[in-house]
């Protein structure tokens, strides 16, 4: 089977880890900075609070809406833990008054309790050496969210929390940042293979002819 990675990076469609077409320009040069909105504020608060010491991110579903056809109405936060700590925030959490609280649900849970529910909050394990990033939110203050890349990956090998955003939707949300955002295409695969699912995507994107 051919290794599409290393075919791109051989006719140097992949530089520095950024996809570039074959006449050498980029497919974009746009960063994709998300919107903090006040759920993820007063959980960054809580963690950066309480659990100091704790690698987290905290993310929306909401943002999806930008890059789907269809604009979802029932959007999740997600926020990541490291592993064994999941439990912990589940139950301190709930001890501060936030409702609709999930620890890693599967999908009978999904369906019978959190897509019923007004924005839950799904908790799940952070893998280690995710691609992260650092949003400034005003006052000093920063929330750990994650990089595009890990959010497509975990879209695309995520069948229980993202089963709303499979098939035509998926690839149209693929389809869509790798037209408008730079990706670092090293990063995307590196954490896709920690998630054992990289030669399936490559697949994937070569199907959907997004490798250049």
């Amino acid at each position: 089977m051919i290794n599409v990675q290393n075919a791109a990076i051989a006719q140097g469609q992949i530089k520095n880890g950024v996809a570039v077409s074959t006449n050498g320009r980029y497919r974009s040069n746009r960063t994709f900075m998300p919107s903090i909105n006040e759920r993820i504020e007063a959980l960054n608060a809580v963690l950066t609070k309480d659990f100091p010491l704790l690698t987290h991110c905290i993310w929306t579903t909401e943002w999806l809406n930008d890059f789907a056809i269809h604009q979802s109405v029932r959007t999740y936060t997600i926020v990541e833990v490291e592993e064994n700590a999941g439990e912990s925030l589940f139950y301190h959490l709930r001890a501060k008054g936030f409702r609709n609280v999930f620890l890693e649900p599967d999908t009978l849970l999904m369906e019978r309790y959190v897509s019923g529910v007004e924005d839950p909050i799904i908790i799940q394990k952070l893998l280690v050496r995710s691609p992260l990033m650092s949003v400034k939110i005003g006052n000093g203050k920063t929330v750990k969210s994650p990089k595009l890349e890990k959010i497509l990956v975990d879209v695309y090998c995520d069948t229980i929390v993202f089963s709303a955003y499979k098939g035509h939707e998926q690839d149209q949300i693929f389809k869509h940042v790798f037209k408008n955002y730079a990706l670092d295409m090293k990063t995307l695969f590196a954490y896709a293979e920690r998630r054992k699912r990289k030669t399936s995507l490559i697949q994937y994107l070569h199907f959907n002819d997004l490798l250049l």
